[in-house]
């Protein structure tokens, strides 16, 4: 198989631009669905801040763990709900040089009362 290079310098296209909603919550509202095997995603909805800026939807996915709510428990913590590890990413393109960054994080995640 013959690949031509030419074809892959074409100029890059325009990247749609994001239309906002004329009203957003000031709260995000959080949506939780559990999936077989104890794995868990919450989604977060977008929602503008008190000055204006524009926090984009979170997606998360974790799973639930005993072991973390029981040590939460013996240092004095009362954890209604802990989750390890929880898994979130984000991918981010510069408008000006059309760059893709990316991120990736793996953490823990407890709910109290």
């Amino acid at each position: 198989m013959r690949v031509d290079r030419s074809m892959l310098a074409a100029p890059r296209a325009e990247s749609p631009r994001v239309v906002l909603p004329e009203v957003l919550p000031a709260a995000a509202e959080t949506y939780q669905m559990s999936l077989i095997g104890g794995s868990t995603v919450l989604l977060e909805t977008a929602r503008l801040t008190s000055d204006g800026r524009y926090v984009r939807p979170r997606l998360t996915v974790g799973n639930d763990s005993p072991q973390l709510k029981s040590w939460m428990k013996s240092a004095g913590i009362q954890a209604e709900r802990c989750m390890l590890p929880v898994v979130r990413a984000r991918m981010r393109r510069d408008e000006a040089t059309g760059d893709i960054g990316t991120a990736f994080w793996v953490s823990a995640r407890c709910k109290f009362y």
